[in-house]
Order: C-alpha cells, then structure tokens, then sequence
C-alpha cells in the first residue's frame, strides 16, 4: 500500500509539473519509435559478427545407417569396416549378403578464396550499422520536433478554453443587461435572443476547446510514449523569447542533418553490393575434410580420413550473373538519386 501511494504521488507530482525538458527526456527514453531504432542497431552489430563469422571454418556432425544388398555399395561397406575377405569360398562379388553399416562423420569446410566478397560483406555491415545510428539521430530529432510542437498545442488549446470561458462570461453578462433592458423596455427582444443564440454557440466551441485539450493531451502522450501528462493539462510557462530569423540561408548547415548521413551511407551499401555482385562471379577455392567411424555390428569400428582442396568457377549461367550485376548497379544510382532528393527536401526544410 504504501508503496502504491509513493509511486501515485511521484507519478501525479511529475504530471502536474512537467516541462518541456521533463517531455523530451522521457519520450526519448520511452517512444517506441527510439526503441525500434536502438534494436535496429543492435541487429546491425549482430549482422557484423555474422559478416566476420565467414573467416572461421564450418565444423559438422553426421551420422547415418545403410542396409543394402546392392552389390557395390555392400562391397563398399565391407571395405570400410575393414573386414572384406576376397578369398572366403563363399565370397561372391556379384551376389553379396544383406550388409549394413553406421558411419558417424565428423566434417570441415573452409573457404580459402572467394573473389574478396567476404570482405566487402563486412564492410556493408558495418556502413549499415552507422546508417541506423544517422536515422536513430534523425528519429530522435523528429521526436524532439514533435513533442515541443505537441507540447505548445497544448498549452495553445488550453489557452483557447481560456478565450471561450471568458467570452461565455462576457456573453452572460451582455444577456443579463440585455434581458434587463428588456423588461425596463428599453430594448427589444430581438436583442435578447441574439445574445442568447451567441451564448448556446459560445457554449459550444467551449466544449469543442475542452476536448481539443483532451486531443492534444492524448497526442502529446503518444509521441512521450507513457502518460506524463495529465488530463488536467499543463501549467503555463515563462514566456520565450523567439529567436531572430537569420538575414540568409546558409546550404552548408543541412551537411549536418543526419537524415542525409544516412541516406548517403545507404547509397554507399548499395555500391557495395554491386562490387559484392561483380566478385561473385569469381572462382572459389574451398578445403574440406572429414573423419569417418564405420561399423555393422556396433562393436568394431574402423575410422577413416580424408582431406582436399577443390577449386571452382561457373563461368556461364544463362546470364543470371550479368543481369544480378546489372541490377546491382540500378540499385546504386536509384540509391544516389534518393539521396539527392533528401537533399532538395532538406533545401525546403531549411527554407
């Protein structure tokens, strides 16, 4: 209980005396926008160690068992269990008994040369990475933007309920001299019922403002991420001095706008990838290995190894790797358009 009455009164006390400060800080600890931001990087640091994963070899575990009458794999099986005897009078190479085996294997792969891809991987990886921390700082600084816009709205409707009190105040006033008028007659009734059409609108756009302030509320929460604020809204600020508007523009100030940092890191991954495309055309040179336990009647095992390099290059398929490269490629300049683009938006922003 008492530990309820501690969290209400803390929670209360913040909402009641919430500033703009306390609203930024919280929304950027709290939206789910910022959140997703954060989580996105940290799958990006994850695709980098994926990235890297490729210099280390493919280790692997198999097992399997075989009962066969076919004469070459039986002959095999035999060999391999180390107990095929040519000169039995029963042997018949042509007709060989039911034979079965268990192998358990134990592999490794390793890509000793694959035409530097592995390298440009990780360098996308680690441009993505620096592209979600610019829009993380993007996300942020919009969310900055939106809270103090919905922060003022606030304060700016509540004002407006202010306005509509007062003039529902002054209206009933006007009735009230009116309707006295009225009944010394020295006014007309005609007056009386203007005023009074006046006041049932006045009334009206009182309700309208009250729940604008709600809206405006339930808005300003949603962009925080929790409900700082309170119904009963917030208490009015110091005045704030709005800062001169600079005598020119100056286009060298959107150079730090993260937003383009990260497009253009962006359209650095989609270069990459069309490098990336062009060297998988390469050939490859794998070394493998593996060592083979077999046995048939689980009680004698003979092991085996065996070890080698194979080198590969598909040096025609159908034209899938010129049309991939040439893909590859569009995508690069469509990326370098965009970032021309969020360059010409900025213009307009900073305008």
């Amino acid at each position: 209980f008492l530990m309820f009455v501690v969290v209400f009164l803390s929670v209360a006390g913040i909402s009641q005396a919430a500033s703009l400060e306390t609203c930024v800080t919280t929304s950027l600890e709290n939206n789910p926008d910022v959140q997703a931001g954060l989580e996105r990087i940290n799958a990006a640091r994850y695709m980098i160690e994926e990235a890297k994963s490729a210099y280390y070899p493919r280790l692997y575990l198999a097992g399997g068992y075989a009962y066969t009458d076919n004469p070459t794999q039986a002959f095999m099986m035999s060999l391999n269990q180390r107990n095929l005897d040519m000169m039995s009078p029963g042997f018949d190479p042509n007709d060989p008994d039911a034979t079965d085996n268990l192998r358990l294997t134990l592999g490794l792969k390793y890509r000793l040369y694959n035409g530097g891809t592995n390298v440009i991987r990780i360098e996308m990886a680690e441009v993505g990475k620096e592209a979600h921390e610019f829009q993380l700082s993007a996300v942020r600084n919009e969310l900055v933007y939106q809270v103090t816009r919905g922060y003022y709205g606030v304060l700016q409707a509540q004002a407006f309920v202010q306005v509509q009190e007062e003039s529902i105040s002054s209206l009933e006033e006007n009735l009230r001299v009116a309707q006295e008028r009225y009944k010394a007659g020295s006014a007309v009734k005609t007056d009386v019922l203007n005023l009074e059409v006046k006041l049932a609108q006045a009334r009206e756009d009182l309700i309208q403002a009250s729940n604008g302030v709600q809206l405006a509320i339930a808005s300003l929460n949603t962009a925080i991420g929790s409900d700082l604020i309170s119904p009963e809204g917030l208490s009015a600020p110091d005045f704030v001095a709005v800062d001169e508007v600079p005598g020119q523009l100056n286009y060298a100030d959107i150079e730090s706008r993260p937003e383009l940092t990260a497009i253009r890191k962006m359209a650095v991954m989609k270069e990459q990838s069309y490098r990336k495309s062009r060297r998988s055309n390469y050939p490859t040179l794998d070394a493998y290995g593996s060592y083979d336990v077999d046995t048939g009647d689980l009680e004698a095992y003979q092991d085996s190894y065996l070890v080698g390099v194979v080198a590969e290059w598909e040096f025609f398929s159908g034209f899938q790797g010129t049309n991939k490269n040439k893909s590859a490629r569009a995508e690069w300049q469509a990326a370098k358009y965009q970032e021309q683009k969020v360059y010409n938006n900025l213009r307009l922003d900073l305008h």
